[in-house]
């Protein structure tokens, strides 16, 4: 049978065992935290030609946290306005054995899975109103989802995925 772990670890001190899997697959796992060596111990995880599948928001220009857009984003999502940028983490994978064979913009097709999702909640929610706690709980996700599209809009942040193969000489 096929099994995969998935586990808890730290973003500070990440520690994964070495040369022990084929597979990883990364899902904002940079998130507030310093990609390199984030990345290394990822790299170090893996057997020569395993994949990795990275998933990330980046931001091609730093974020101004005194914008009130991106403020209200970043507290909505409980995050630091430091995004990495795109080139950097395709430079850093170079750097650590990587051959990286696709970076994907999944931006328009994220906005539009969202709002796909808040259309058909917003049905739901017609035939089941709902309370008021409930109704504060869906007006807060629907802010941070309205700051998030907006700022994809704008382009000022994207969400990209990476496809990369470790190369026998890797980390």
């Amino acid at each position: 049978a096929k099994r995969a772990t998935v586990a808890a670890w730290q973003p500070s001190a990440p520690a994964f065992r070495r040369r022990y899997f084929h597979h990883a697959i990364a899902n904002e796992a940079l998130r507030d935290a310093v990609a390199e060596p984030i990345l290394s111990a990822v790299a170090a995880s893996l057997k020569p030609h395993g994949q990795l599948v990275l998933v990330e928001t980046v931001a091609a220009a730093r974020l101004d946290a005194a914008d009130p857009n991106v403020a209200a984003w970043c507290r909505l999502e409980g995050r630091a306005p430091l995004l990495p940028a795109e080139e950097a983490i395709t430079r850093m994978l170079g750097r650590l054995g990587f051959e990286v064979r696709v970076v994907e913009d999944m931006s328009a097709r994220h906005m539009k899975l969202a709002l796909q999702g808040w259309k058909r909640l917003v049905r739901d929610l017609a035939a089941d109103r709902p309370g008021p706690a409930r109704a504060g709980l869906v007006v807060a996700e629907a802010e941070l989802w309205l700051r998030r599209i907006q700022l994809m809009h704008e382009g000022r942040i994207r969400l990209l995925r990476w496809h990369a193969i470790l190369t026998s000489a890797g980390a």
